[in-house]
């Protein structure tokens, strides 16, 4: 359609990553534009008469379309003057109105003949069409109160379609965009009673912002267009909608009905409704789409990249129809997940995969991760340019170079498109490939060994000791430190004489990692020597103590669903056989159970829980050393000391 040819507006501009510009609502005197102060004692037409009364001189275009354009409270409502909703509000009408207004009014010369043309097609369009005109032209044009170019002093504009403008009241430039003159006649500062025409020779520069321009290219971008739109919530809002009678029923009849949109998407947290019992919740992006000050980047997949991701993504997002809800507080009774009938797997497999696509995509560029080179926030210009080995998008995931000599992760996030869309509040990147499970360890599961992710703590048969252990100030005076524990902690566990017994959650809720199905992990069990709980002295020897090691024999079960029902309708878990290993004590360890052959063992999931709030698969470990083995003398202890669980994947 010639719509796209008017993209190119935008597409020299700015660009691309923030989103959903929610219009605001009518007031009482139907539209949403502050009432200004100051009426010039001059003036004695409107802005639509001032604007009618050089139509035929030089403002014939902007007029032809500001009386067609309609007002629009929202993308898809409309403002009608009847009940019947035959006569829509234009900008005519607004024009006209008792509100005070500024105009920055194109004159006819701002228009090429195919432009002009285009606008009065979009017009005879759909609605989507007609608000685009608002959005990129009128809308663009227009801002709230009064402002003249007297003075001295720059102005922060806001235009009613939600854009930032400068006005310099001395230089008489709107952007960069000289008010006109005609001989030595000013052509702007044209008083109204409701405000303040200026005219200007050329058309104010438009940017979309994510939201819009997501939208506008939904051929493009499809399958992220109805992922975000999906979304979006319309709300009546009766306080400020004008009524006029009612029906038959006695209900009342509004002549202008005020809506407003949300978009659960947009939130900074995921989403789950009030009330209401959620098997999964809604990952939001972890940003304010509308907040056209930031500076986004979004990893825009086109509809080839999403459909390679759901390819990819589906083996993984097997579900089962029913969940054992293991965060119930009452742990003597298994309470379902749902609470009544069944889940439909097709239907959660779709919902899961497209929000795990979506909802990685956005980054902040200004909050990457700070170089000694580069101690501030960074602009949207330096994210562009500067090689990044790591990067985090808003919800805290990390992408990173795995392999040297690369420096920068972007091109394998990006598929290595490197000239971004510039919009309004960052950068968009049109991807065609799905590059980032290289980019990004999202199948692997690593459990922090914490009091959090212990599973029944109250029916635990050991005790834990929580151990800090600063492994740079332990570096320092330890030039023999064996090892370095995440986070600075881990646990110990011992149960007196006999063995201790934990169960743990495999899980990461921290990092967003689950265990997902059809994928063969290797399990990894990351070990601390019983020496780095002794004193500093026990630590700092150069030569652990052999008093000190002490090895351990450990048994390794796993808990999960099976995917069946059993014959009374509850699903069932199944356990596997004993998986042993044995740790020297002599050093942090990474110990991967291995199978007769020496190999890595791996373990299939039937089942996937990925994004399943309150169910997941159970590791019990416990200590497999004989009573004869352990003690004064003997090399094996009962008692053993866990950083965290690796689950790998395998592929």
């Amino acid at each position: 359609m010639a719509k796209k040819k008017i993209f190119r507006l935008i597409q020299a501009g700015f660009a691309a990553v923030v989103l959903a510009m929610t219009l605001p609502a009518c007031t009482d005197d139907h539209f949403d534009v502050k009432e200004g102060d100051g009426m010039d004692a001059n003036a004695t037409k409107t802005l639509w008469e001032q604007i009618e009364a050089r139509r035929n001189k030089d403002l014939s275009r902007f007029a032809t379309i500001v009386e067609k354009t309609p007002y629009f409270k929202d993308e898809a409502h409309k403002a009608f003057k009847d009940a019947a909703k035959t006569q829509p509000y234009t900008y005519k009408d607004v024009l006209s109105g008792t509100q005070i207004l500024t105009v920055f009014a194109p004159t006819d010369d701002a228009f090429t003949d195919a432009e002009y043309q285009e606008y009065l097609t979009l017009l005879e369009g759909s609605m989507e069409d007609q608000y685009d005109v608002y959005l990129r032209l009128v809308g663009n044009h227009i801002c709230r109160n009064r402002y003249t170019a007297t003075g001295t002093g720059e102005e922060k504009l806001v235009m009613i379609n939600g854009k930032k403008a400068t006005f310099n009241r001395a230089t008489k430039k709107f952007k960069d965009i000289d008010l006109l003159t005609e001989g030595d006649k000013p052509q702007y500062n044209i008083p109204a009673v409701n405000g303040t025409l200026h005219l200007i020779g050329q058309q104010s520069d438009f940017a979309y912002n994510l939201y819009e321009y997501i939208k506008a290219h939904g051929s493009e971008f499809s399958m992220l267009k109805n992922w975000i739109t999906a979304h979006d919530t319309i709300y009546f809002v009766e306080s400020l909608s004008v009524e006029n009678g009612s029906d038959a029923n006695g209900n009342p009849i509004y002549v202008d009905s005020v809506y407003t949109r949300t978009n659960t998407l947009f939130r900074y947290g995921d989403y789950t409704k009030p009330g209401e019992e959620w098997i999964m919740p809604l990952k939001s992006f972890h940003g304010d789409f509308e907040e056209e000050d930031s500076t986004w980047v979004l990893a825009a997949p086109t509809d080839i990249a999403w459909q390679t991701a759901l390819d990819t993504y589906a083996p993984y997002y097997n579900y089962a129809t029913l969940y054992i809800n293991k965060e119930q507080e009452d742990i003597e009774v298994e309470r379902m997940l749902p609470k009544e009938g069944l889940i439909n797997p097709d239907s959660l497999k779709e919902l899961a995969m497209n929000m795990d696509i979506a909802s990685m995509l956005l980054f902040n560029a200004r909050q990457q991760p700070r170089t000694p080179n580069h101690l501030g926030f960074w602009t949207a210009e330096e994210f562009q340019s500067t090689s990044m080995p790591k990067i985090f998008n808003t919800r805290l995931d990390t992408f990173k170079v795995e392999q040297k000599p690369v420096t920068d992760v972007k091109p394998l996030i990006f598929a290595n498109n490197s000239t971004p869309v510039t919009i309004s509040n960052g950068l968009l990147y049109s991807i065609n490939s799905w590059n980032f499970f290289k980019a990004y360890g999202a199948l692997d599961v690593e459990v922090k060994v914490s009091t959090q992710s212990l599973f029944k703590m109250a029916t635990m048969k050991s005790y834990y000791d929580y151990n800090t252990f600063n492994n740079e100030t332990s570096k320092l005076v330890n030039d023999s430190l064996l090892g370095a524990v995440s986070k600075d902690y881990f646990l110990t566990f011992s149960y007196g004489d006999d063995s201790p017994v934990i169960d743990l959650k495999l899980r990461d809720r921290e990092n967003d990692h689950q265990i997902v199905s059809n994928l063969d992990y290797e399990i990894g069990i990351v070990m601390v020597p019983n020496f780095y709980r002794w004193d500093t002295d026990s630590i700092m020897a150069e030569t652990p103590n052999e008093v000190a090691v002490k090895k351990n024999k450990m048994q390794v079960r796993i808990t999960y669903n099976s995917g069946e029902l059993s014959s009374k309708g509850k699903p069932t878990e199944k356990v596997t056989d004993k998986l042993t290993f044995e740790y020297n004590g002599e050093r942090v360890d990474t110990i991967w159970i291995k199978k007769e052959d020496g190999s890595n063992y791996t373990f299939r999931f039937p089942i996937s829980y990925k994004n399943i709030d309150d169910s997941y698969p159970t590791m019990n470990i416990t200590s497999a050393a004989k009573r004869s083995e352990v003690g004064a003398g003997k090399e094996y202890q009962h008692t053993f000391s866990i950083d965290r669980i690796i689950l790998r994947a395998k592929e």
